[in-house]
């Protein structure tokens, strides 16, 4: 087997990495060990690959280091080399991202069970559920950063565990919980991991900063935990990588921010980037997302299409007089029954239920879209995020 040891930025780039500091994978900020696969049938030995000294203010950098985002080689960006999409990549079944029964066990306990997954080119997909539902846990089996226990996932046809820097080259990923180096400015941070990715500065930095409300000359210690989030959020947007994983993104952010991120969400769908993001905030995930997932104690229990969800309505009626039976008619469901009130759903067109609701003695009637939190609340009392008696995976 050969071996190298080589220069901390060469081990770093070679090894498809930059640091945010958010996975406790690493000991020590000073010693690591690396296996890096290099070639399919050369491995590159690293020992003790410390990072470029960020500049120093005098106390020194001791906190513990991860390197999670991967750089892009030149051209690897979308529609460069490496990566291929198209607007026909959904319809053709082309997908960027793909599980199968992806499973991850800590001892006796199923954190992820059997997650069978796609995500393609140009779409956003979002997966839902409370703490403890799997979301981190799937987007960390995702990144290389946990060994199944069993399945498998690829990211551009490539393996998420056997060639994880390959996989790894093709995303750009925001974690849940980010430390950065506290040392540096903000722009200095950016020029840093850009380096990483061999990008230079551009008009898209400053766009940006402008966009987010970023001061990157401040230096990082001295901001705010969300001003700190939208840094590592620019980070993330620069690049342009095919596939954007961002675990709860929207989490110290302010109303205004978030509304400015889900814009910039769905302009990295326009640029036919395919988005992936765990969230709890049922309103974000309706405006930006074309498919959602709910996950339940590690299993996924239900998929949405948005442009489906979006046509069904829930309905209240309130009659005069006793409503022996629905009509019948397609995608007409009955929720509740409250004496002379009606509870049901509806995906269908309105005017057969209109016509039919003006043959009745309606003395009350409210028509809105059914929206995510109908679904949700099937699987989990949204009031303490726990399933609900009868709910099942």
């Amino acid at each position: 087997m050969a071996s190298c040891i080589l220069p901390p930025a060469q081990a770093v780039a070679k090894a498809g990495f930059a640091p945010t500091n958010a996975e406790p994978v690493l000991r020590s900020y000073n010693k690591l060990k690396w296996i890096v696969a290099a070639k399919r049938k050369k491995t590159c030995c690293v020992e003790n690959p410390s990072p470029p000294p960020p500049p120093r203010n005098g106390e020194g950098e001791k906190k513990r280091r991860v390197w999670l985002a991967p750089p892009l080689l030149a051209g690897e960006g979308v529609g460069g080399r490496g990566f291929r999409h198209s607007n026909e990549d959904s319809e053709q079944g082309i997908m960027l991202l793909r599980t199968e029964q992806l499973t991850k066990d800590y001892g006796h306990v199923r954190a992820l069970d059997r997650l069978d997954l796609t995500v393609a080119p140009g779409e956003v997909f979002g997966l839902l559920g409370p703490n403890g539902s799997g979301k981190s846990t799937a987007l960390r089996l995702l990144l290389g950063f946990l060994q199944p226990t069993a399945g498998a996932a690829w990211i551009d046809g490539h393996h998420c565990w056997h060639d994880s820097v390959a996989a790894r080259r093709r995303v750009a990923y925001l974690p849940g919980e980010l430390r950065l180096y506290e040392n540096m400015t903000g722009r200095q941070l950016i020029r840093f991991l850009g380096g990483l990715r061999q990008l230079k500065d551009g008009p898209d930095v400053e766009r940006l900063a402008r966009s987010l409300d970023i001061d990157l000359s401040r230096p990082i210690a001295e901001l705010s935990s969300g001003m700190k989030r939208k840094v590592a959020l620019l980070q993330v947007l620069l690049p342009r990588a095919p596939l954007l994983v961002l675990d709860e993104p929207t989490n110290t952010l302010d109303p205004t921010m978030r509304d400015e991120l889900l814009t910039q969400l769905r302009r990295a769908r326009d640029h036919g980037q395919a988005v992936l993001f765990s969230s709890h905030v049922l309103s974000e995930v309706e405006r930006v997302c074309d498919r959602v997932g709910i996950l339940q104690k590690g299993r996924l229990v239900h998929l949405q299409r948005m442009a489906e969800l979006r046509e069904e309505r829930r309905i209240v009626a309130a009659f005069a007089g006793v409503v022996e039976e629905l009509p019948n008619l397609p995608g007409l469901r009955r929720i509740e029954r409250q004496q002379h009130r009606l509870t049901f759903e509806y995906a269908g067109p309105l005017p057969p239920l209109l016509a039919w609701l003006a043959r009745q003695q309606v003395v009350d009637l409210g028509i809105e879209p059914l929206g995510l939190g109908a679904i949700y609340q099937r699987y989990y009392d949204v009031s303490r995020g726990e399933p609900p008696e009868g709910a099942h995976a």
